[in-house]
């Protein structure tokens, strides 16, 4: 067997060790979203559904979809999925892994779910809504794609590069801080440092390969990972910095619009309606802070999870190549190896508590506004 083929059956086992890993890891199987968000269309070849709550699901049609599913295909495995409103259609390609993020679907989330590409191809078609975004959000591991109602591909490769080709429409490229317009006709990469390219012209259909291209970016990750894997650990330790001041921010709005809300409780069990117009004035100028704190938190959380899923895909092709490397690059990679994986976990602990909490926050607002009918 060709070490081209031998890499590419180790993206196939690669997936189930990605979500478990990372994904998996860092949720735990509560406050699920009961409404669907999507449903499988059609499938062909080797396709599962992992649930947030751990089970698997063989795909097939009609299959319905939730916030913190994870679709998974094999060898010769296809499988188109479109959300519950219709207005966006998807086709994930085999050996590729996708997750619809689990505050989708959440009270004062976005118009549509927010999709994490982990690994490779999706074909995406959106309505044309002119110059305005679909609502769509599609993260990749090193950058986030906002959609203006267009037809494009992404593909995101093993170590972490991604590219994506407009074939119509535009489609808003956000890496770093900085944003790129992507128009139709044209494509992008970006790299693992989350570095974009110039727009150029897009590779015609008919010659595009990504399985090709996907073989070349894994040997590039392993011809240059001794001089990546310390650039790699200082990102997991700015990340981990950040994190702890921005979760507590989030976490503090949560408690505070928990508050609130309990004021409310309060206020209509005595029956005054001069306390309780007043409770209810406090939470509603509350609320839109709060939710737009949870977006940029999606964003935030969407990004981490990217780089841990990375960081297994790392550590996973170094085990399988490590006679390739010297004593000396050996030494160097285990140990950045080494403490990324205790950074990933703070970041993995970090991240799920925040999300318990807005999830129970959301669930908080709706019992509310139940009990107030």
């Amino acid at each position: 067997m060709s070490m081209g083929l031998k890499i590419i059956r180790i993206g196939t086992y690669l997936v189930l060790l990605i979500i478990i890993g990372f994904v998996m890891a860092s949720r735990r199987p509560v406050l699920a979203e009961e409404t669907p968000v999507a449903k499988i269309q059609t499938c062909e070849g080797e396709v599962n559904v992992l649930r947030s709550g751990g089970t698997k699901t063989p795909g097939e049609a009609g299959l319905p979809l939730f916030a913190g599913d994870c679709i998974t295909t094999g060898k010769g495995g296809t499988a188109w999925f479109a959300f519950s409103d219709n207005k966006s259609r998807f086709k994930l390609a085999e050996h590729s892994v996708i997750s619809i993020d689990e505050l989708s679907g959440t009270r004062g989330s976005q118009d549509q779910p927010t999709l994490r590409l982990v690994l490779g191809y999706l074909k995406t078609i959106c309505a044309k809504l002119g110059k305005r975004t679909s609502g769509l959000t599609l993260h990749t591991p090193t950058a986030v794609i906002g959609v203006r109602g267009t037809e494009f591909d992404t593909v995101a490769s093993v170590d972490g590069t991604c590219v994506i080709l407009v074939d119509e429409g535009a489609v808003e490229l956000e890496v770093e801080e900085r944003r790129v317009i992507i128009h139709e006709g044209n494509m992008a990469d970006v790299n693992i440092e989350g570095k974009a390219s110039l727009p150029v012209p897009a590779i015609p259909k008919q010659e595009r390969d990504w399985s090709a291209w996907r073989e070349k970016r894994i040997e590039n990750l392993l011809a240059n990972l001794p001089d990546m894997i310390p650039g790699f650990r200082n990102r997991f330790k700015r990340a981990v910095f950040r994190s702890k001041r921005f979760t507590t921010t989030v976490k503090q709005a949560a408690e505070d619009v928990r508050a609130s809300i309990l004021e409310v409780r309060l206020a209509l069990s005595e029956g005054s309606s001069e306390k309780i117009g007043q409770a209810r004035m406090r939470l509603r100028q509350q609320m839109p802070g709060f939710k737009k704190l949870v977006g940029k938190f999606r964003r935030a959380a969407n990004r981490v999870r990217a780089m841990g899923s990375l960081s297994l895909r790392v550590q996973h092709h170094f085990a399988e190549n490590k006679a390739r490397f010297t004593v000396d690059e050996v030494a160097i990679i285990e140990s950045n190896l080494s403490a990324i994986l205790l950074k990933r976990r703070q970041l993995q602990n970090l991240y799920r508590s925040t999300i318990f909490n807005i999830k129970g926050t959301f669930r908080e607002l709706r019992e509310l506004k139940e009990a107030s009918r």
